[in-house]
């Protein structure tokens, strides 16, 4: 299959390999990152990742087939095409719905479709009312039974039966423009779309030992969405307009220099290898910055959280050239009040480390954690589809 990964600063894609009871198998990844712009204008961005999408597309087309034929596959590229998309590209919604009867009923995937059915009916009825925009997806993502979480209750009685869903919405423009935009260079009769923050929860709660309980902080373009997970669920998703693009125009100001400047600057401050003239010029600038995102995430911490305190285990999605900053901040102690044991946050780069067991790369392929979170989550639909 071929994946793309459509952010606020970056377009990457990947071809991969997809088999039964095999962890999936990147041939060929690549990431076309934006030059950082020095003012937000969201249709110029739009603009920019198109450009990207074809430079990326031209890449898959040369040496991913190249690759693709060495790995015995021969040269034609995939016609299956998925796209995952980060905020601001979609907006998230969850809900709780159920069923209930004072005499047992039998629990049956036809009755749960049909429950599902009606649900995203209501939805898009209402959000093309209000809003104008469209399901993007929309996923079951827990199901319990009088009261029993499970992943198989059907073929068994209930008088209750609760599940938990997960949708997406988007502007059928933009996935029109960028659905199209792929469909330029490969000829596909749908390229399926899907949000990040899904296949970002989805990868991380499968992570064998793990806790029910965590955070997930995905830094992208020009937004950082916040999102809360209780007892194995996605609860609540929030996100404010402080990204990795705020960054760099924030620093590039501070320090008088160039965006791209900004970032690489950032990467020598957190390798300790800039001397006391660069640490005086760079410093205040980088204090401003990070109090004017911590304001932005506690408020996100604090509308999250409500009157309950948040778990303390947080996995982080960032490149990595901002992910220690963006870990330092977490970690600061002004945030120790949302923590049940009011200790500092515990962060997790969701990087290639983390996922490095359960997807594989061919020879020299560069190991892109976005692109594994999509490759993970892709192979997960596969396997249910499968069975």
């Amino acid at each position: 299959m071929l994946i793309f990964d459509i952010g606020g600063a970056s377009v990457g894609a990947a071809i991969a390999l997809f088999g039964e009871n095999e962890p999936p198998f990147v041939v060929h990844a690549e990431r076309h990152w934006l030059e950082p712009i020095q003012e937000v204008s969201m249709e110029r961005l739009e603009g920019l990742l198109e450009t990207a999408i074809d430079t990326i597309s031209t890449e898959m087309l040369s040496v991913g087939a190249k690759r693709l034929s060495a790995s015995g596959y021969g040269a034609r590229l995939p016609s299956v095409i998925h796209c995952f998309l980060t905020a601001p590209w979609y907006a998230p919604h969850t809900d709780t719905v159920r069923l209930s009867s004072e005499k047992p009923f039998a629990v049956t995937k036809a009755l749960l479709a049909r429950a599902v059915a009606r649900e995203r009916a209501a939805l898009e009825e209402t959000i093309a009312r209000t809003s104008g925009l469209v399901v993007l997806e929309h996923q079951v993502i827990s199901l319990s039974a009088n009261g029993y979480e499970s992943e198989n209750p059907f073929g068994k009685d209930a008088s209750e039966l609760e599940f938990f869903t997960y949708t997406a919405l988007a502007e059928q423009r933009i996935l029109d423009r960028f659905g199209s935009r792929i469909r330029r260079t490969f000829h596909a009769d749908e390229v399926g779309m899907h949000s990040f923050l899904l296949a970002f929860f989805s990868s991380v709660r499968d992570i064998p030992g793990g806790d029910a309980d965590f955070l997930l902080v995905d830094v992208s373009g020009e937004v950082t969405e916040v999102s809360v997970v209780k007892g194995g669920r996605l609860s609540e998703s929030v996100s404010f307009p402080l990204g990795r693009n705020f960054l760099s125009r924030a620093l590039a100001e501070g320090c008088g220099i160039s965006c791209r400047e900004a970032l690489s600057l950032l990467t020598v401050h957190f390798s300790h290898h800039g001397n006391e003239d660069f640490t005086r010029r760079f410093l205040p600038a980088i204090s401003r910055a990070e109090k004017e995102w911590m304001c932005g995430f506690e408020e996100c911490l604090s509308r999250i959280a409500g009157e309950a305190f948040l778990p303390h285990t947080t996995f982080v999605a960032a490149d990595h050239e901002i992910a220690p900053w963006i870990t330092t901040a977490i970690q600061n102690e002004a945030l120790y009040q949302h923590t049940l044991t009011a200790k500092p946050f515990v962060v997790n780069l969701a990087d290639g480390k983390m996922f490095d067991s359960y997807v594989r790369f061919g020879p020299g392929v560069k190991k892109d954690p976005f692109l594994m979170v999509d490759a993970l989550f892709i192979n997960k639909i596969k396997m249910k589809n499968d069975n």
